[in-house]
């Protein structure tokens, strides 16, 4: 699904699928997130951590998805928050014991993306610790990466709701120029492939 709704949003950016034609197939897409059930599945052993581990990669895949109808949607609406929520639940019932943490770098990053409280920016940057600890490889990107959003986020006037899509900072040249303007929202097309390497950390 998440391939589909990808594959869409390309289409859409590279002109070839009108605005109102990708709105309605990514909302009908994102429908089957929230519907899908994960203990239908197949997963590589019996250990029951699996069902966490899809439950936190599924609400990253609504984050992205609502991020792709729009990247300037406020954080704090209530479908961003639940996925924020949800997330870090699933992540909360997997012990930094199990080798099945060191899948969730890309959840735990959407859900900082859009996480607003400073105890669950703390959660998120210990468990991010705690796999970079586990792994041969240091793993520094999506840590600075959301350090630049809240930083970005905080900079803002306090009557500004609108979100800092975590898009925009990807490229050490953007974020130079600090997006804060409304022509920002068009530079991040043509980062795309540099955002689809933070997707597949």
């Amino acid at each position: 699904m998440i391939g589909e709704i990808l594959e869409q949003a390309k289409a859409h950016t590279g002109g070839s699928l009108e605005a109102t034609e990708y709105e309605k197939s990514l909302h009908k897409l994102v429908r089957k997130l929230y519907l899908w059930d994960s203990s239908r599945c197949f997963y590589p052993s019996d250990d029951p951590l699996w069902l966490s581990v899809a439950g936190a990669f599924r609400h990253a895949c609504i984050l992205r998805t609502w991020r792709l109808l729009d990247a300037t949607e406020s954080a704090a609406e209530a479908h961003i928050q639940k996925s924020v929520t949800s997330i870090l639940d699933s992540l909360a019932n997997i012990p930094g014991s199990s080798p099945l943490i060191e899948l969730l770098v890309m959840p735990l990053f959407m859900a900082g993306a859009d996480c607003l409280s400073p105890h669950s920016r703390h959660y998120i940057l210990l468990r991010l610790a705690e796999i970079n600890g586990r792994s041969e490889m240091g793993i520094a990107a999506p840590r600075t990466l959301l350090e630049k959003v809240w930083h970005a986020r905080a900079q803002r006037p306090k009557h500004d709701q609108s979100n800092m899509p975590w898009m925009l900072l990807v490229s050490s040249r953007c974020y130079e120029r600090r997006f804060l303007d409304t022509n920002a929202l068009q530079t991040h097309k043509s980062e795309s492939a540099h955002q689809d390497d933070y997707l597949i950390i």
